[in-house]
């Protein structure tokens, strides 16, 4: 996924529902683990600045929509999640929440990366969407930070468990963030669990395009992909690597 290969395909869609897509695909494997996966939307305002009711993976009937390329956040969020779910245990729990930004000062964690975007989004008119991803895990050293994001990045946050590869999913998402205009932070302790925080850009209207590569192109092998790894199994590779029946193709 080269910066020279890279479309974006803005358009309108339901938020809660493409998150609900991508909590259904692993649900599955949450069960077998005994691990919640829940998705809150509670301080979603949409452009009228109307909040949303409660809304969790039982109950969507609020629509929070937006305008972004729905495939690369669905991608960003498979990532995430599956990552959660290995690094939580039996009877934890991840949860997804979302909402509109306007200003650094709408930020729910402070960091200068974030800060700084938004600084000169407002400069610029435009509007951010802020998702966060975080799971009752079992954290990450500090010393393993620094190598979140590159690729095949080796970790050693647990003596049971042995996360190989997870380097390339989160590699993945940082790229498809900064490509966005936006960028990825992870807040961690050990034994506290792990809290993603991504912001990118929303499109407008004058980027729509009359082409749609369809969600499934990238959700059906990457959802195979997610099928076929064991995700009992703490040192399967999580967001990056090949299937029996090929290559995903994240491009």
């Amino acid at each position: 996924m080269s910066a020279g290969q890279f479309r974006k395909f803005f358009k309108s869609f339901d938020l809660v529902e493409s998150v609900e897509e991508i909590l259904s695909i692993l649900r599955f494997k949450a069960d077998e683990l005994g691990i919640d996966l829940e998705m809150d939307f509670a301080n979603f305002k949409d452009s009228n600045n109307e909040q949303s009711d409660q809304i969790n993976s039982s109950s969507s009937a609020q629509k929070c929509v937006v305008f972004f390329d729905q495939q690369r956040l669905q991608q960003v969020l498979l990532n995430l999640v599956a990552n959660g779910i290995k690094f939580t245990q039996s009877g934890g729990k991840i949860s997804v929440s979302a909402k509109l930004i306007d200003t650094e000062h709408d930020l729910t964690v402070k960091d200068e990366s974030l800060e700084s975007i938004m600084r000169d989004a407002v400069d610029n008119d435009i509007q951010y969407l802020e998702v966060q991803v975080k799971d009752t895990g079992i954290g990450i050293k500090d010393e393993d930070k620094p190598k979140l994001f590159h690729l095949f990045g080796f970790l050693q946050s647990g003596e049971s468990i042995n996360p190989k590869g997870i380097g390339l999913g989160l590699n993945i998402t940082k790229r498809i963030t900064k490509l966005f205009d936006g960028d990825i932070i992870c807040r961690s302790k050990q034994g506290q669990g792990t809290t993603f925080t991504f912001i990118v850009a929303l499109g407008k209207k004058s980027n729509e395009v009359t082409h749609d590569i369809g969600s499934q192109r990238i959700l059906n092998p990457v959802k195979k992909f997610y099928e076929k790894i064991d995700l009992t199994t703490k040192g399967s590779a999580v967001g990056g690597g090949n299937t029996e029946d090929g290559d995903i193709n994240f491009g």
